[in-house]
């Protein structure tokens, strides 16, 4: 009896250290997954403070930029400011290294729409001060050729205070078309004559004087098998009425009135018609 009582004491004396070891072992991990939740709340609170940290810094990096790209487009204002004011200084008309310039005097009438034509405050293309509209009247008064930049203007005058230059494609006085050549008396008056290198049919039956004047001798007429060649143009009147001509062995003035081209685009391709065509005429829609 006092066997049996032994074993029954030894046994719950194991039963209650085997319940009391495990309430222990649960209350250790219990605590240490505390710790660890401690532990991440922590490392969460400091990402939470990194990343505040870093927006803040992103928004004085955003700021900055702003800040930057309003000086840049403050400094291009002032530089495009800067670089025409230096062209408004550095253009003198007068300054034949520079400039090849021509007087001219008529007028240009836009007519049409689909121009895009701009209109420049220097002969030099920067920033435009005007685009050309329609029904627009430009007053043609030179054009400049801009050796350096080999690039082409004509000064106009559009309304009672615009004024300005329309760049142009070609050089209508290159290889020295349209320079006074000489000046001569016809019927007792003084006519200047320019050089103009052309090429012109001539209509059949046109007569070729020895000077340019229906009053002048006939030097040659013209054939039917002559009047589809081109030949070539020497001279022009300044007022573009007749044409000094080489026909084979023949030279003499004819009436601009007879001559053709065989080719789109002015018969006589004066400074005039040559602006004409190329701001106006070519772009007709």
């Amino acid at each position: 009896m006092k066997k049996q009582s032994v074993f029954l004491f030894c046994g719950l004396c194991l039963v209650f250290w085997g319940c009391n070891s495990k309430e222990s072992s649960s209350v250790q991990e219990n605590s240490e997954l505390k710790n660890q939740i401690n532990l991440l709340s922590e490392e969460n609170s400091e990402l939470k403070n990194q990343n505040n940290l870093f927006k803040k810094e992103n928004n004085q990096l955003k700021a900055e930029l702003n800040d930057l790209k309003d000086t840049i487009s403050k400094l291009e204002k002032e530089n495009d400011d800067l670089t025409e004011r230096l062209n408004d200084t550095a253009v003198n008309l007068e300054d034949k290294s520079k400039y090849e310039v021509h007087d001219l005097a008529y007028s240009l009438v836009f007519s049409y729409d689909g121009y895009d034509t701009k209109v420049y405050k220097t002969p030099n293309v920067g920033k435009s001060i005007y685009t050309i509209q329609k029904g627009d009247t430009a007053d043609v008064s030179k054009f400049i050729h801009v050796k350096q930049q080999n690039k082409n203007f004509v000064k106009v005058k559009i309304g009672n205070n615009l004024e300005g230059y329309i760049q142009i494609n070609g050089n209508p006085y290159q290889n020295g078309n349209f320079e006074v050549a000489e000046i001569l008396s016809v019927d007792e008056i003084k006519t200047t004559i320019l050089k103009m290198e052309q090429s012109f049919t001539i209509c059949e039956g046109t007569n070729i004087k020895e000077l340019p004047s229906e009053n002048s001798k006939n030097v040659h007429e013209i054939t039917h098998s002559e009047g589809d060649t081109h030949y070539k143009s020497l001279f022009i009147t300044s007022d573009y009425k007749w044409v000094k001509m080489q026909v084979g062995e023949f030279t003499g003035w004819v009436p601009s009135k007879a001559l053709g081209v065989g080719r789109g685009g002015p018969v006589l391709n004066t400074p005039e018609q040559f602006i004409q065509f190329d701001l106006i005429d070519g772009n007709e829609i």
